[in-house]
C-alpha cells in the first residue's frame, strides 16, 4: 500500500422505489434520490448522531444523468436539500455505464486524498453471433430465451427490480446491481464481485470489481483505467452513405459483424428491417431499411438465416437506402 494513501470502502448503500401507479403517488427524481441517500447513511449506521456526522462529512456528490426530469444543477440542489457543501459536484453524461464510472472516480478522489466521503446517486421517474456460430435463428432465439429467464430469476428476488408491464428503467438500473453485490459480498455469498455496465447500444462499457479483502499483493487503488476509453487500433469499415448495388448481410466478423433487425408492431406483426451491409464490389459497409414486403418477411420469418445471403441496396425517393433479395423494379 503506498503511504499516506485511503484504500475507497463502500460503507452504505441504498434502493428506492415508487411502485405506486398513481398521479398523487408521483416522486420526481431528485427526490427519489434523496430518500436513496438517507436509505444508504442509515446502512453505513444505526446511530442517528454517527449518521448526521457522516452527512456532514461528504464532501462529494456524483450523480448520474437524468432522462426524465431537467435541472438546472441536479449535484448543487441535492447538496442544498441535504445541507452540506461538497467540493466535488459531479454530473454525469447519459450513459449505462456511467453508475459504475462514476464509482470508480469517487473510489480515486479518495484514494488520492482529494475527499473523505462520497456518494454516488441516480434515479428516474420511470416506473450477431448467430451466424458466426451457426445457429439457426430458431436455436439462437430458444438460447437468447433461456440466458434471460436465468438473469429473471435473480432479478426477480431484488424487491427493487424492474417488472413487467412497468415503465421501462434506464441508466439508473445499473446502479441496482451495485447495491445488489455490495450486500451479497457482505452476506458472504463470495469474496469478489464483477459487474459489467454497458452503455448507449452496448457502445461504452464500465467494469468495476469489488472485493471483501485487500489486494493479494499490496498495491493500491488503480490511479487511471488499465484500457483507453476509446478503442483505437481496431480497423475501421468504410461506409458508404448512399449504397447502390449488389451487397450482402455479412457473416464475417474480422471488422463489425454485420446484422439485421425487426422492429415489430404492437399487435405482432412485422412493420420495418433494419439492415447492415457491405457491398460487394468495394467492401464498403452501408446502413437500410427494408424495401419491400417480402424481403421484410424473410427477415422475421425466422425459416432460414438472412445472414451472409446477397441482395440489392438502392437509393430510395426520400434518401434512404433500400435493400432487397431480390432485384426490385420499383426501387
Amino acid at each position: 500500500m503506498v503511504p499516506g494513501r485511503m484504500t475507497p470502502v463502500i460503507i452504505g448503500v441504498g434502493d428506492v422505489k415508487n411502485g405506486s401507479q398513481n398521479v398523487e403517488d408521483a416522486i420526481e427524481p431528485m427526490q427519489l434520490m434523496l430518500q436513496a441517500i438517507v436509505r444508504a447513511l442509515k446502512d453505513a449506521t444505526s446511530e442517528h448522531r454517527i449518521a448526521e456526522e457522516l452527512k456532514s462529512s461528504i464532501d462529494s456528490v456524483s450523480v448520474v444523468a437524468t432522462w426524465t426530469w431537467p435541472y438546472a444543477d441536479l449535484p448543487s440542489l441535492l447538496s442544498e436539500k441535504l445541507g452540506i457543501q461538497p467540493r466535488h459536484k459531479i454530473y454525469s453524461e447519459h450513459g449505462g455505464n456511467q453508475p459504475m464510472k462514476l464509482v470508480d472516480e469517487a473510489a480515486r478522489r479518495i484514494w488520492r486524498g482529494e475527499c473523505k466521503v462520497a456518494v454516488m446517486t441516480g434515479g428516474e421517474a420511470l416506473a450477431s453471433r448467430t451466424a458466426h456460430r451457426k445457429q439457426s435463428i430458431k436455436q439462437n432465439n430458444k438460447e437468447s430465451a433461456q440466458l434471460y429467464a436465468e438473469f429473471a430469476k435473480i432479478a426477480e428476488q431484488n424487491e427493487f427490480a424492474w417488472n413487467y408491464g412497468q415503465k421501462t428503467p434506464t441508466a439508473q438500473i445499473i446502479s441496482t446491481a451495485l447495491t445488489a453485490m455490495v450486500r451479497d459480498l457482505r452476506r458472504g455469498d463470495g469474496q469478489n464481485g464483477l459487474i459489467l455496465a454497458n452503455g448507449g447500444v452496448l457502445t461504452y462499457q464500465y467494469a468495476l470489481c469489488l472485493s471483501t479483502r485487500p489486494r493479494r499483493d499490496g498495491s493500491a487503488y488503480p490511479d487511471k483505467d488499465p484500457l483507453p476509453s476509446h478503442v483505437t487500433d481496431t480497423p475501421v469499415p468504410t461506409v458508404t452513405i448512399q449504397a447502390e448495388g449488389e451487397a450482402m448481410i455479412e457473416n464475417t466478423l474480422s471488422f463489425f459483424g454485420q446484422t439485421y433487425t425487426v422492429e415489430f408492431n404492437r399487435n405482432g406483426t412485422p412493420s420495418k428491417g433494419f439492415v447492415v451491409g457491405r457491398l460487394t464490389r468495394s467492401n464498403h459497409r452501408f446502413v437500410a431499411n427494408t424495401g419491400n414486403a417480402k424481403t421484410l418477411e424473410q427477415l422475421s420469418s425466422g425459416n432460414s438465416e438472412p445472414v451472409g445471403r446477397i441482395g440489392w441496396v438502392k437509393r430510395g425517393d426520400k434518401g434512404r437506402n433500400l435493400f432487397t433479395f431480390e432485384p426490385d423494379a420499383n426501387l
